[in-house]
């Protein structure tokens, strides 16, 4: 009988404990040759050309980087499992069925996942990693290197020299070397060919074209289109001036500079949409034309007018073998898009994920999900089998570990550990002192307009469950309607900040409740218990209908805007109600507001036209009404003082409560209250805020403001 071995990790274990359980970054000297050694030895927590000086944990973490792109270790391969006899130990190899008495290695990857906990530093930490091995010449792992120092006649000693320089790898850039040499490498870097064919392609019909060469390059970095002004806000904060040569594209008309060009620099940045442009122009893909020329009589010969070897567009980034990628907010690549595949096409000696949250969720309430977005993550470093066959997957890691097998529970530990550079917060306070971490709850009343709103919405679920008897498709909560029950929660849920129902609804709504009440009057219908409730929900339907106020308040999508001061003419005419407390649309008063701001002159002349102020000079002359004259000042006394939301007030007074001297970061799970707080602030209460969503607005949105706090 044979028993597999695993380490002593519990049956119950998570993939949220696990990932919280990993071990902060150490160095194993023993694994490490003594060049590299000698080279981590030299690293400092003060980085020559960084005005940041890295604190310890930092430092650990930048060496954990270093060493895996150096001196990977050798590990067991994936598809090993080790079991025991009774007297001896066996390695199944379950991709080939092979069973022996010694386990096969392979090489670990030259990257992982940078996962350090948000604000722990890990911008500061990649740039650390830039400034470290800018200088340091890594070899390419290429059998076919070579240099085109050959063109250079006569062939002298020099030549000979620098041309075996440029193939050991030597860092020319740090020698003091004559100047005609320098130029020799900046014009002839070493390249090798790199021939993207299927397998048994037949190059006796030469229909590919040779691919452009590739350059040994510095840093690419990936970066979320609204992070690259952040990128570049960070440079300058921690680097000084002078000492990182950088270039930054973001925008789709921006041309990429050529190969020669790109090796020039330490740093180069991209924007998703930038680099996702690249591959739409074709330009990640080696290419190739085929020739559609009519042969030549009965033979197979063509007779081509083709020129079939005309150059394709090849990418510049593709042309370029990078020192390492960095794909940051890399949590990205385990959604539906292509930027995984986009990346893994870069040629790179060392690949890195940097995200805070190497998964979506990560809590085990869906746990599946999240292991396969971390596959996803396993695949895009390249980790193989899985990179090779993305089902085994599924197949090895996902399925046992549902099943909570005990040798799939290690190798997802141990493969996390591993590849993930995460410290525990309990390392980091020794260092960084913390502050507190407080919460607060509060409970806000609705405005009477959020409560007829939302009392709408549960009315009509309610009214749904009783008309059809919670059975049949016209049930919300059957099992055929899913979408539409997830949009009704998402509903009520957006009615706590503000939501418009549209009035059609609510009329078909009213009149489906008020004929089922008639019947149940006239003796026609019975719904038992649930009587009492229709009468109810016809009250809360009829109250809604008659408010005048709240059907022109459900026009907007947007709360409106309680407004005091406002003259009785304008009262009458831009508001919704006609109270001393005038409820205007957001929309009115910014319109408002901005054209008044752009005549700064108090004493020129305007006229009410029934509709909006206009300058004295544009109202018509030949109107027999008599004309009353206004100054910029006739509004001066108004005021808005609230929403109609109550959330939305709670959040604006707290943010002018701080703004003096402190800083807020709000988060939301919605756009559209995203939209109402950016607009508040900007239009309203002019102050500076800087956004952060999600592409696709799915997952958590964060608003940033500036010198404010909650």
């Amino acid at each position: 009988m044979f028993v597999p071995l695993f380490d002593p990790i519990h049956h119950d274990t998570t993939l949220f404990n696990m990932f919280m359980d990993i071990p902060s970054p150490t160095l194993d000297y023993s694994c490490l040759s003594k060049d590299v050694l000698d080279f981590l030895h030299h690293v400092e927590p003060d980085i020559p050309g960084m005005k940041t000086t890295l604190y310890l944990y930092q430092k650990n973490s930048l060496l954990k980087i270093l060493s895996r792109e150096l001196e990977p270790k050798e590990i067991e391969k994936p598809e090993m499992i080790q079991f025991k006899s009774i007297d001896s130990e066996y390695y199944l190899n379950r991709l080939t069925g092979y069973i022996s008495d010694q386990p096969e290695y392979t090489q670990d990857i030259k990257g992982g996942i940078i996962c350090e906990d948000m604000g722990t530093g890990k911008t500061c930490l990649c740039l650390a990693a830039v400034m470290t091995t800018k200088d340091l010449s890594i070899p390419i792992p290429h059998n076919d290197c070579q240099t085109k120092l050959t063109e250079l006649q006569p062939r002298t000693l020099k030549v000979i020299a620098a041309e075996s320089a440029l193939k050991q790898g030597i860092n020319w850039k740090t020698l003091n070397l004559p100047m005609d040499v320098m130029d020799w490498f900046k014009a002839y870097p070493l390249y090798y060919e790199h021939l993207d064919v299927p397998e048994h392609f037949d190059f006796s019909r030469p229909r590919r074209l040779y691919p452009a060469e590739e350059h040994v390059g510095c840093l690419h970095k990936i970066v979320p289109d609204n992070l690259v002004a952040q990128w570049t806000g960070e440079i300058y904060k921690h680097v000084r001036d002078g000492y990182l040569n950088f270039t930054v594209h973001d925008n789709i008309k921006q041309s990429i500079p050529s190969p020669l060009d790109l090796i020039q620099y330490d740093l180069v940045i991209a924007s998703q949409s930038r680099f996702a442009y690249e591959n739409q122009q074709g330009g990640l893909d080696f290419t190739s034309n085929i020739c559609q020329c009519p042969t030549i009589g009965s033979t197979r010969e063509r007779a081509c007018v083709c020129f079939v070897y005309k150059d394709p567009y090849v990418s510049p980034l593709l042309q370029v073998h990078w020192r390492r990628v960095i794909v940051d907010e890399g949590h990205r690549l385990s959604q539906k898009n292509k930027l995984s595949e986009l990346s893994s096409k870069l040629f790179c000696h060392s690949r890195w994920i940097c995200t805070g949250t190497p998964t979506q969720h990560l809590m085990g309430l869906y746990e599946s999900d999240d292991l396969d977005r971390l596959g996803k993550l396993c695949i895009a470093l390249g980790i193989q089998p899985f990179r090779s066959n993305r089902r085994l997957w599924h197949k090895w890691i996902v399925k046992p570990f549902l099943d909570r097998k005990p040798w799939a529970l290690s190798q997802c530990g141990q493969m996390l550990s591993r590849i993930m550079i995460r410290h525990q917060k309990r390392d980091i306070e020794k260092e960084v002192s913390l502050p507190p971490l407080s919460q607060k709850v509060v409970y806000l009343e609705f405005d009477v307009y959020q409560w007829l709103a939302h009392n709408c919405q549960v009315a009509m679920i309610s009214l749904n469950a009783i008309l059809s008897q919670r059975e049949g498709p016209d049930y919300l909560f059957s099992s055929k309607n899913v979408k539409s029950l997830r949009e009704t929660v998402h509903n009520l849920w957006q009615s706590c900040f503000w939501y418009s129902i549209d009035a059609a609804l609510l009329t078909m709504a009213q009149t489906n409740c008020a004929q089922a009440c008639a019947e149940i009057e006239r003796g026609v219908a019975d719904y038992g218990d649930e009587n009492e409730d229709l009468f109810r929900i016809q009250a809360v339907l009829a109250e809604a209908q008659e408010n005048e106020v709240f059907i022109k308040l459900m026009q907007h999508p947007s709360p409106a805007l309680k407004v005091v001061g406002l003259p009785e003419v304008f009262r009458d005419c831009w508001g919704m109600s006609q109270d001393q407390e005038c409820l205007m649309s957001q929309d009115r008063v910014v319109s408002e507001m901005d054209y008044l701001k752009r005549k700064q002159d108090s004493d020129y002349a305007y006229v009410f036209d029934g509709h909006r102020l206009l300058p004295a000079d544009e109202a018509e002359k030949d109107t027999d009404r008599p004309m009353t004259f206004y100054t910029a000042n006739a509004l001066s006394d108004a005021k808005v003082m609230a929403t109609t939301s109550s959330k939305l007030n709670y959040l604006v007074n707290q943010i002018m409560k701080y703004q003096a001297t402190e800083k807020c970061i709000i988060f939301t799970q919605h756009y559209n209250e995203m939209v109402e707080i950016y607009l508040i602030l900007t239009k309203l209460m002019k102050q500076r805020v800087l956004t952060y969503q999600e592409q696709r607005m799915v997952y958590n949105l964060s608003l940033i403001l500036n010198k404010l706090l909650i």
